[in-house]
């Protein structure tokens, strides 16, 4: 039932709410004339010689009346004092329950000031109080003001004083909860009546500087003349900021919002165009100005209501009766502003700043999330794992073992960070690891009561919305990436998908937020078609030799050794660099023609060779990219996964395509960019697991702000962390590995082999083969079987060959997983993917088909449970999991994370790096050395070594590495941190335009000072007036003014001027014309119109801003000759660019807003004038028995005006390969054959010569 209907039959069953009791008892004569007659006549006698008696010997010390005029009974209005006795009577109750105070409610009939007030000083004899209630402003103060002068006890109209208290307590709580302080907030209160000023005057005298009051026609401004004198009082002191227009505008900026006047008049776009973290106090009753689910929607931090029923109230009731239980035990004649005041702290102080924080439920959500788990999914989080959850919900990064419940530990901060109804993103590193958590751990938040989404590749906006909306969301960092740059490249704010940055878990931490850290996001569009100029560099690449150097020294001139050696190409392996020798250069002038290869005009030639040299020399096939369906994909150098729809910038992914021979894609123009490293740093709170970390604390520390805390393990940790074995060649490394992989297998010991290259993997692969072991391969060929491989790799005697990231996020529990291979026989069994996808589900659902799944995989899993439990038993008595890495990575993290796939849980493991002085690592940093030592030794091919010092060496290889990586991607950090914060100036220009704002004065603004900065080029008031470029002036004008008499003036009228002068005349011309347009066309539609047009000229200068600052960083290094910091240059060029680019913005801005409007009006008289021409020629021919034929020109034309209001998005990103019906059509390979000669039979089959038949127009 409704809480308003229930309240009302409840009225009916109390028949009043209040009662007189009697304090004594009257059992006999004696107990009558002691409380009555004659008894009685002493007290009264006493109380005649001191009138301060009767609070003594009367219940007067203890009583107050309540009393109203009916004039404004809640949000209901004057309703009458007889209509507002449920009020009175519930006040007064409440004055007994919360205060022990007795009340009595009193309505006087009367709207006279005068006599209200004498008529209740004729009965405040009787009282210890008075609470006025619900009476309409003005006439409140007037009547408080004079009972206060005539009465010697406390007036306290609960309305102002009681509301304003509880609001300030609450406010000066809220502003703990989103740190920020009194003196700096701007404050907007919404209703000048009682309570409204009330509240104001209070927030005044507590200490806030910036107040805007706000009534039914807009900001109270002290200039406006029609205030009435309550109001006029109010406007002085307050709107120090000055600003003019609606509650809209007033709450522009602000950061607290107060309402108490009238429902739903705030909407969400409101609380949206607000400061960050908004408080919203949204009071009138019985419905507020905005609902509470709307307001955190839009983003507020604190909302609060007067309702009762509704969380987080800002109820009146929670302050009077205190107040009036401490101003009657103290006997206070008054309750002044300084005990108002002192009750605001004291009220604040009854929450401490502990329950203000979300750490203050954290026992009780960690507890209910735990025993949801427990119920659903029949797992219970150890202590190791709350634990892990406490350090993720405080904002850092957890660094736990693999096999620890990761994934489960997240559920504890993600459910209590989703209840400030915010949003938290949980953040992976593949799609398959966000569809699978979604799904297994949604089943913990759904019971809950959460919402929960996913983000994958292929969704709509609307839908990607609804995710987004939802109280948890699982997506990649690509996902949310590309999805923060395309909100805010739309054009309409309904587009937007996301809905800010809250809270984000970020699961394998190290590998999205360091290794990936350099990839920055782009979003790209159509750009210039590509010429053939790939192709044709391409074949002169391959015609080239090149010689690899492990690191060259650039001080080095080796330049005869390339000449006689015919070198013409160098690759700089450690630097992965390709540059062209002077032999080099001399091939391709005389190959594409040139005079000069370095003249400036031969620029894009050049690029182009340095492309293809880089692509030929550099770049490997199943190393850094694959060649699959026609396409290069990038294979990510530390996870070995495929990198789907990510492309080498500057060209080098085309020059790989015609390098693979495969259709070379259109160049692409950048449209927005940011880096992982900045996109996460938008979130407010951020955190991170992984097993591995502590390595890159540093980095982690120094760029993201987080420390990393590492979790002890569930169990002891029994793997065993053997040596590693270093062998003086690869080969002899591959045939020790072999040997190994096959004395395990034989003894039922699963092993899991990691490379660091497909290549690798493969060979590997080839040569278990030979030997005849049963074993899988994990690459990025074989992308999508990689959770279920990595599943399966802890089987009796299976043999994986994985590269070293591969297969993160999936356990590998011994014996198997039950799980995938219940699944996987219901694959076998003609289950559909769908039903598969349902069989382990928690949902309710009555369909046969489901409900059979379920019970099928149920079957399933019980019997592969039972199965496994015996095989994994067996593979423990093998020895668990042995991991082989058949070479260190650069980055001891990553050799970490390889290792750790072994001994999860307490179980046994063994793990091992194979070595050899022919790896990379160890021929780029030290190999010479460790050649040395093997020679020394004389050790075989076959034979390893172990040894310390060489271990040392390995070592500090990787340190080193580790540290120029963390150099490189902080390099990239400095350079984007100056793009990062004139894009935060540009977005947040796109969202006031977005928000529906009122942009006009911003127009206005623009006119001025692009007119002010243009004639500060041409006139200066320190030369000669003969030298202003009056001339010039008038050329760059000429759009505004045509006149050929502007700006022309005799030597005396020049004399007389000044640029003061000659800026007045230019803006008042164009002020001018701005208010013709406004004649011509209605307010709402100039509006739109300057949004428009404002809109339009951010997205084209921002997207070719953004093309110049990418060219200045890659010629920005040349300043390093100077003797300068290529960082501080960019820096200082940037912003000039920038400052030139926010000029070109304002100009073509005012531009179009000031010459569209006349233009689209011309148009729209035209289309009228044809319109009336044809209806008279209609007319004509009706009146003649005729029909007219040219039936077209009827057809409606479209409105200038809508064509001019259309929002049309600049920047289109490209969709490469999309056909009609939004499919991807798969590319097939180019095969390359060879030209067909002039003289040879025709390829067609037509029998005659190539040269008379196809090749005819050759």
């Amino acid at each position: 039932m409704d809480i308003r209907q229930e309240s009302l039959q409840k009225h009916y069953e109390w028949n009043g709410k209040i009662e007189v009791v009697s304090r004594v008892k009257v059992n006999s004569s004696k107990d009558l004339s002691l409380a009555y007659t004659p008894g009685v006549a002493e007290p009264c006698l006493e109380i005649n010689k001191d009138y301060n008696k009767s609070f003594e010997l009367t219940r007067r010390n203890n009583l107050v009346a309540v009393v109203t005029d009916g004039s404004a009974i809640l949000g209901l209005g004057d309703i009458g004092p007889e209509a507002g006795m449920p009020v009175m009577e519930g006040k007064c109750a409440l004055f007994k329950e919360f205060a022990d105070v007795d009340a009595f409610p009193i309505c006087v009939r009367t709207k006279d000031v005068d006599e209200f007030v004498n008529t209740v000083y004729l009965i405040s004899g009787s009282f210890g109080g008075i609470n006025l209630e619900d009476i309409a402003a003005p006439r409140c103060f007037e009547i408080e003001k004079k009972l206060k002068e005539k009465c010697d006890i406390p007036v306290f109209h609960d309305d102002q004083h009681g509301t304003a208290i509880i609001v300030a307590a609450g406010l000066l709580n809220a502003l703990k909860v989103v740190n920020k302080n009194i003196e700096d907030v701007q404050v907007v209160i919404n209703g000048a009546g009682s309570a409204g000023i009330a509240i104001c005057k209070h927030l005044l005298n507590i200490g806030f500087k910036n107040v805007t009051m706000c009534d039914i026609n807009g900001i109270l401004c002290e200039d406006d003349d029609t205030l009435k004198d309550a109001h006029k009082e109010i406007a002085k002191a307050t709107n120090r900021s000055k600003k003019t227009g609606n509650l809209a505008d007033a709450m522009k900026n602000a950061d607290v919002f107060i309402g108490v006047s009238a429902p739903n008049i705030v909407s969400e776009e409101m609380v949206k165009s607000m400061a960050n973290d908004p408080i919203i106090f949204s009071m009138a009753n019985p419905t507020p100005e905005i609902m509470p689910d709307k307001a955190k929607n839009a983003g507020a931090a604190v909302v609060g209501t007067g309702r009762s029923d509704f969380p987080n109230q800002i109820n009146n009731v929670l302050a009077f009766p205190g107040i009036f239980r401490g101003a009657l035990d103290c006997r206070a004649k008054e309750i002044n502003e300084e005990m108002k005041v002192a009750a605001s702290y004291a009220i604040a102080n009854l929450i401490s700043d502990d329950e203000l924080n979300a750490e203050y439920i954290l026992p009780e959500a960690f507890a209910t999330c735990r025993e949801a788990s427990w119920r659903v999914l029949g797992m219970k989080h150890f202590p190791v794992q709350i634990t892990g959850g406490i350090i993720l919900h405080q904002g850092r990064i957890a660094e736990m073992k693999t096999g620890e419940g990761k994934t489960l530990v997240a559920t504890l901060p993600a459910y209590l960070n989703a209840l400030t109804g915010e949003g938290v993103h949980i953040v992976t590193v593949n799609d398959y690891l966000a569809t699978r958590d979604s799904e297994w751990m949604g089943k913990v938040y759904k019971y809950l009561g959460l919402t929960v989404g996913l983000i994958t590749q292929d969704m709509d906006n609307d839908t990607r919305k609804e995710m987004y909306g939802c109280d948890i969301t699982y997506g990649t960092n690509n996902q949310l990436g590309f999805d923060y740059l395309r909100d805010n490249m739309v054009v309409y704010k309904e587009d937007k998908v996301q809905r800010g940055h809250a809270f984000a878990i970020v699961d394998e931490v190290d590998s999205i937020l360091i290794d990936e850290a350099r990839t920055p996001l782009i979003i790209s569009g159509q750009g210039d078609k590509s010429t053939d100029l790939y192709t044709r560099a391409d074949k002169f690449a391959k015609t080239l030799k090149k010689y690899v150097f492990t690191e060259v020294d650039a001080k080095e001139d080796k330049e005869d050794f390339y000449a006689e050696n015919n070198i013409d190409y160098i690759v700089d392996e450690k630097a992965k660099t390709a540059t062209l020798t002077q032999i080099g250069v001399k091939k391709a002038e005389e190959f594409f023609n040139l005079e000069n290869l370095t003249d400036p005009d031969n620029l894009t030639i050049q690029h182009h060779i340095n492309q293809a040299i880089k692509a030929n020399g550099v770049m490997k096939n199943e190393v850094d990219y694959i060649v699959k369906d026609g396409e290069i994909i990038i294979v990510d150098e530390f996870t070995g996964r495929q990198m789907i729809g990510r492309r080498y910038n500057e060209g080098l992914h085309q020059a790989i395509e015609a390098k693979e021979g495969v259709e070379v894609q259109n160049e692409s123009k950048t449209l927005a960019t940011i880096t992982f490293q900045n996109y996460f740093r938008l979130y407010k709170k951020l955190s991170g697991m992984t097993g591995t970390a502590l390595t890159e604390e540093q980095e982690f520390q120094e760029i993201y702000k987080l420390d990393v805390v590492e979790v002890p393990t569930n169990k002891p940790l029994l793997r065993k962390d053997l040596p590693d074995l270093i062998f003086p060649t690869e080969q002899g490394k591959f045939h020790a590995i072999i040997e190994d992989i096959i004395k395990c297998h034989e003894k039922g010991q699963p092993v899991l082999v990691g490379t660091v290259s497909i290549e690798k993997s493969e060979l590997l692969s080839k040569m278990l083969k030979k030997r005849g072991i049963k074993h899988n391969v994990l690459n990025a060929k074989h992308h999508e079987k990689e959770a279920e491989i990595v599943a399966q790799a802890g089987k009796l005697g299976a043999v994986t060959i994985a590269t070293n990231m591969a297969g993160r996020g999936t356990d590998i529990m011994l014996g198997g997983n039950a799980e995938f291979m219940a699944k996987t026989q219901m694959k076998k069994m003609k289950f559909s993917e769908e039903l598969i996808a349902e069989a382990d589900a928690y949902s309710e659902t009555d369909d046969k088909d489901i409900l059979f799944a379920r019970n099928t995989f149920k079957e399933l899993l019980d019997e592969y449970k039972d199965e496994i439990s015996e095989e994994a038993e067996k593979v423990r008595e093998a020895g668990g999991l042995y991991i082989m890495g058949t070479e260190r990575h650069e980055s001891r993290r990553i050799d970490n994370q390889l290792r750790g796939r072994a001994g999860r849980q307490g179980d046994p493991g063994t793990s091992r790096f194979y070595l050899s002085t022919e790896d990379d690592l160890m021929r780029l940093f030290g190999g010479d050395r460790m050649k040395s030592i093997m020679s020394t030794l004389k050790v075989s091919d076959d034979t390893p070594i172990e040894n310390k010092m060489l271990t040392n060496i390995i070592e500090s290889s990787q340190e080193k590495v580790e540290a120029r990586n963390f150099g490189i991607r902080k390099n990239v950090l400095q350079y984007d941190d100056v793009m990062n914060k004139q894009r935060e100036i540009i977005y947040g220009q796109r969202d006031q335009v977005l928000n529906g704002e009122n942009v006009h004065d911003d127009i206005i603004k623009m006119l001025k000072d692009t007119i002010e900065e243009n004639v500060s080029l041409y006139v200066n008031d320190h030369i000669l007036r003969e030298s202003w470029n009056l001339s010039s002036l008038k050329e760059t004008y000429k759009w505004l003014v045509p006149d050929k008499d502007f700006l022309v003036f005799t030597g005396d009228e020049l004399d007389k001027l000044d640029k003061k002068d000659i800026i007045e005349l230019i803006t008042n011309k164009a002020l001018d014309l701005y208010k013709e347009n406004e004649e011509v066309l209605d307010a709402e539609t100039m509006e739109e119109m300057e949004r428009v047009y404002l809109l339009k000229s951010v997205d084209t200068h921002w997207m070719d801003h953004i093309d110049a600052m990418e060219q200045l960083k890659q010629s920005i290094y040349l300043a390093s000759y100077g003797q300068k910091d290529p960082v501080v240059e960019y820096k200082l060029v940037g912003f000039d660019m920038f400052d030139e680019m926010i000029a070109a913005i304002r100009e073509d801005t005012v531009k179009l807003c000031l010459l569209q409007p006349k233009r689209i009006a011309r148009v729209k008289a035209q289309q009228e004038e044809m319109a009336r021409i044809r209806e008279e020629e209609e007319k004509k021919a009706a009146e003649a028995h005729q029909v007219l034929l040219d039936k077209q020109s009827k057809a409606p034309m479209p409105s200038p005006i809508s064509l001019a209001l259309k929002r049309e998005q600049v920047a289109v990103p490209t969709q490469a390969g999309v056909s009609e019906n939004g499919e991807k059509p798969k590319r097939k390979p180019i095969v390359k054959k060879n030209k067909v000669g002039r003289n040879d039979p025709c390829p067609c089959g037509s029998g005659k010569k190539y040269k008379k038949c196809c090749g005819r127009d050759e």
